[in-house]
Formats: C-alpha cells, sequence, structure tokens
C-alpha cells in the first residue's frame, strides 16, 4: 500500500492527517521523497486565537515529519457555507498541479459536516472524466463517538513509528483523544479507475 507514488492528503483541519493517519503518513515521508507527500488543509481554524495555535503545532510537525503543505483559509465547522463548487474547484487546482496517483481523505460516512464536506468534494474532484488517481482512501478521526463506525479494508500496522505518531499528536495542546492506535484503518473507495 505505502510503495512509492505521489501522495495527496487532503483535510478539512490542520489536525486531521496527524490524528486520522498519523502512523501512515510518517511512513509515506520515510519511505518517499517528502516532496512526493502533500498534505492540503481546507480550514484553519475556529477563531485567530485557536488558528495560532494549530498553526504553530502544524508547522512544528511540518519540521518533525517533512510534508510539503498548502492550507486555505476557511473556517473550522462552516465548510457548508461554502459552496461545494467552490471547494471542488480548489481541489481539483492541487490536483493538476501536484499530479498525485494516490488520494487519502476523511470519511464521508463521518459525522462531523466539515469531515462529509471535504470528501464529498476529494470524490467529485477525483470522478473518472477530470482526475484520475490510481488509489483513492478514506480515513477515520478518532474519537469518542459511537456513531463514527464505519467498516475499513485496509489497515496499517504503524507501530514501528507509534512513538513520533505520538510525538506529532501531542503538538496539538488543544486537540486530545484519548487514543492513539498503532493500526490505522482506511476505506478503499477507487482502485486503478483507469477507464
Amino acid at each position: 500500500m505505502l510503495n512509492k507514488q505521489r501522495t495527496m492528503i487532503i483535510v478539512p483541519h490542520l489536525d486531521d492527517a496527524e490524528f486520522g493517519m498519523g502512523g501512515t503518513l510518517i511512513k509515506l515521508c520515510k519511505e518517499n521523497d517528502p516532496k512526493d507527500v502533500k498534505i492540503v488543509v481546507l480550514c484553519e481554524g475556529r477563531d485567530a486565537e485557536n488558528a495560532e495555535a494549530r498553526l504553530k503545532a502544524y508547522a512544528k510537525n511540518i519540521f518533525l515529519v517533512g510534508f510539503q503543505t498548502c492550507v486555505y483559509h476557511y473556517k473550522d465547522m462552516e465548510l457548508e457555507l461554502v459552496p461545494l463548487k467552490e471547494i471542488t474547484k480548489l481541489i481539483e487546482d492541487e490536483l493538476e498541479d501536484f499530479k498525485p496517483s494516490r488520494i487519502f481523505t476523511t470519511s464521508e460516512s463521518d459525522i462531523h459536516q466539515d469531515h462529509q464536506i471535504c470528501a464529498k468534494a476529494v470524490k467529485i474532484a477525483c470522478r473518472p472524466n477530470r482526475y484520475v488517481v490510481d488509489e483513492f482512501y478514506e480515513f477515520m478521526i478518532p474519537d469518542n463517538n459511537p456513531w463514527n463506525a464505519t467498516y475499513y479494508d485496509t489497515v496499517v500496522d504503524v507501530s514501528d513509528v507509534q512513538i513520533m505518531k505520538t510525538t506529532i499528536c501531542e503538538t496539538y495542546t488543544s486537540e486530545k483523544y484519548s487514543t492513539i492506535n498503532s493500526r490505522e484503518f482506511f476505506r478503499t473507495i477507487h482502485r486503478n479507475w483507469k477507464i
């Protein structure tokens, strides 16, 4: 699953990639040239204070892990106010510019509305008549909400990078989850979608 490919991770929030797939992110950056791994973040925070703290933590993780990134300035919990067409176009432009063959994004079945909107926009941007990717994965953000249960068919063992994953998650002092798993779960949406 983690063979050398250009990989783009598209998330609504600054901490989503680290909490949802931080171990996989670390492995991707170790096993690939870090310039071939890019995270696109749609929202910078809820307010100026929150955004500043999260941006500092995110910047520290860029230094620790070594990935490319682009952060847009939408507000957390307000993506539903932005036309889906606008978000999709932004993602299409990122795809055309970076040209990844593998995509990771949040799950459309997640209960968090920003995660749903992000996933939907990514799926629209990656439809066969627009931008074709070889691999497309949704990932879950661990939390204590039992309604976020989804079937995932791909598991990555991240036990060998567990300490580093814990380190990058702990940079976000305002966001704490009770469990940081040694396995990360993904649902494969489209595989080899070449038409």
